[in-house]
C-alpha cells in the first residue's frame, strides 16, 4: 500500500520533488480487520501509519489462500488524520493527503 503511494507520489508533476517517501512506521500500531466472513477470498481492512509525519491510512486489500494472492483492492487510501502544514507545498494537488513537504 505504501508502495502505491509512493509510486502515485513520484508520478505526479505536482508532488514528484516536493514530498517525501514514506515509510512504514513500525513503532505505530497496525489494524488488521477481517471482512471475508464464509468466502474462500478474505476481505481485509488494514489500516497503518507512515514516517516522517505519523500519517494514519486506511485501505482495503483480498488474499485468496487457494492461490496465496494478496490484492490491494483499494483505489485511494483515505488519510484519518489531519494533516494541515505538513503538506502545505501539495495543498493543491489531489495527492496532498500522501505529501510530507521536503
Amino acid at each position: 500500500m505504501i508502495d502505491q503511494i509512493n509510486s502515485e507520489l513520484s508520478a505526479s508533476d505536482e508532488t514528484s520533488n516536493i514530498c517525501s517517501k514514506l515509510l512504514l512506521n513500525n513503532t505505530a500500531e497496525i489494524i488488521v480487520k477481517d471482512y471475508g466472513g464464509e468466502q474462500s477470498i478474505r476481505i481485509y481492512k488494514i489500516t497503518f501509519s507512515t514516517i516522517p509525519g505519523n500519517a494514519k491510512f486506511w485501505g482495503v486489500i483480498s488474499f485468496d489462500p487457494n492461490t496465496e494472492k494478496l490484492q490491494i483492492i483499494s483505489m485511494k487510501f483515505l488519510r484519518l488524520n489531519a494533516y494541515g502544514s505538513q503538506a502545505e507545498c501539495a495543498k493543491k494537488s489531489d495527492l496532498a493527503s500522501y505529501c510530507f513537504c521536503i
